[in-house]
C-alpha cells in the first residue's frame, strides 16, 4: 500500500483499509493514520536515524518525486531494533558485574597504591635515619681514630720514658748495692776489729754494760732491717722489669750470720771494750738513717714507675675496647644496610 504524504493536510483524519491482492480476506487490515507535520517530521528523523544505525531506510521517492513510505522496511527496522534491544540488555548484566569487579579491582589497587606509598615513605625515612646514623658513626670513628692515634704516640713517649728512667733506677740500684756492701762490709769489720788499746781500765758497771748491749742490738736490728729493705726492693725491681738473670745477693744472710756470729764470740768481751762499742754502735746508728733514706727514694722512684706502668696497661686496655667498639659498630652499619637494600 502506497501513500502520497501531502503536509497541507495536516488536520484531517484519514483511514486506509490494508487487503492483499490474493483477495485473502483473513489477512486484511485498516489502517488509521491522523498525518500532521509533526508525524511527517518525526518519520524523516526516524529514517535519517535508521540509515545512521545501517538499517534499510522506509522512505522512498519516485518519479515525481513524492516520498513514499515502506511499512514493510520500517517494520523490520523496528524488529531488529527491538532485537538489538534485548541482546543489550541480556549483555548488560554480565557487563555489570565485569564493571562492579573491575571497579572493586580498582579499589583494591588503589589501597595497595596508597599501602605501597606509605610503606615507601617509611623506607625513605628509615634510610634517612640509616644515612644520618652512618654518617655519625663515621663521625666518631675517625674521632676513634684520631684518639688512638694520640693515645699511642703518648705511649710510646711514656715507653720510652719508663725505659730511660728505669735504666737510671738500675744505675741507681747497682751504685746503692755496691755502697751498702761497702759499708756492710766497715761495719762487720769494726764489730771483728780488737780493741786498740787496753791501758783503760775496765768498767765493772751492770747497768753501763746492759746498756751497751741494748744499744748494739739495736744498731744490728737496724742494720738487718736496712738489709732487708733492700733485698724486697732488689726483688720488686727484677719483678717488675724482666731482669731475671739478676740474682739476689746473698751477703745480707752472710752479713746477719756474721753479725750474729761476732756477736756469740765477742760477747764475752763487751764489757772490757765498752768505749769501743759505744762509739761503733753511734757511727753504725748515723749511718742506717742515711742508707734507709737512699733506699727510701730508690722504693718511691720504683713506685713511680710501676704507677705509669699501670696507667699504660689500662690506655692499651681501653685502645683494645675501642678497637672491638669500632668493628662492632661497622658490622651493624653493614646488617644496617643491607636490610636497607632488601
Amino acid at each position: 500500500m502506497e501513500n502520497s504524504i501531502q503536509p497541507k493536510c495536516c488536520k484531517h483524519h484519514r483511514s486506509f483499509d490494508i487487503c492483499n491482492l490474493d483477495n485473502d480476506s483473513s489477512i486484511s487490515a485498516k489502517l488509521d493514520v491522523q498525518w500532521n507535520i509533526n508525524l511527517c517530521t518525526k518519520l524523516q528523523a526516524l529514517n535519517e536515524d535508521l540509515t545512521i544505525l545501517g538499517l534499510k531506510p522506509f522512505f522512498r521517492k519516485s518519479d515525481s518525486f513524492i516520498p513514499t513510505i515502506d511499512l514493510n522496511a520500517l517494520t523490520s527496522a523496528f524488529s531488529k531494533l527491538f532485537e538489538r534491544h534485548i541482546q543489550s540488555l541480556n549483555s548488560r548484566g554480565g557487563f555489570d558485574e565485569a564493571i562492579s569487579r573491575i571497579k572493586a579491582e580498582l579499589e583494591y589497587s588503589r589501597t595497595m597504591h596508597e599501602r605501597c606509598k606509605e610503606e615507601l615513605h617509611s623506607v625513605q625515612c628509615s634510610l634517612s635515619q640509616s644515612k644520618e646514623r652512618e654518617h655519625r658513626i663515621e663521625a666518631e670513628i675517625t674521632d676513634l681514630s684520631n684518639q688512638i692515634r694520640k693515645l699511642k704516640d703518648s705511649i710510646r713517649r711514656l715507653e720510652s720514658d719508663f725505659q730511660i728512667r728505669n735504666t737510671q733506677f738500675q744505675h741507681e740500684i747497682l751504685k746503692l748495692q755496691k755502697e751498702n756492701g761497702t759499708l756492710r762490709a766497715r761495719f762487720i769489720n769494726h764489730l771483728k776489729k780488737p780493741m786498740a788499746s787496753t791501758r783503760r781500765p775496765l768498767i765493772p758497771s751492770q747497768p753501763c754494760t746492759e746498756n751497751t748491749k741494748s744499744e748494739l742490738d739495736l744498731a744490728r736490728c737496724t742494720v738487718d732491717h736496712l738489709l732487708a729493705r733492700e733485698n724486697e726492693l732488689f726483688h720488686e725491681n727484677r719483678d717488675n722489669d724482666g731482669f731475671q738473670d739478676l740474682e739476689p745477693e746473698e751477703t745480707s744472710l752472710d752479713g746477719s750470720s756474721e753479725c750474729a756470729t761476732s756477736s756469740s764470740s765477742d760477747e764475752s768481751t763487751y764489757e772490757g771494750r765498752f768505749t769501743h762499742n759505744l762509739s761503733m754502735a753511734s757511727s753504725g746508728s748515723q749511718m742506717g738513717p742515711e742508707l734507709e733514706e737512699k733506699l727510701e727514694g730508690c722504693r718511691l722512684r720504683s713506685t713511680q714507675c710501676d704507677e705509669e706502668l699501670n696507667k699504660s696497661n689500662d690506655k692499651l686496655s681501653e685502645l683494645d675496647s675501642l678497637d672491638m667498639t669500632g668493628e662492632m659498630s661497622s658490622t651493624q652499619r653493614e646488617t644496617e644496610t643491607d636490610h636497607s637494600e632488601v
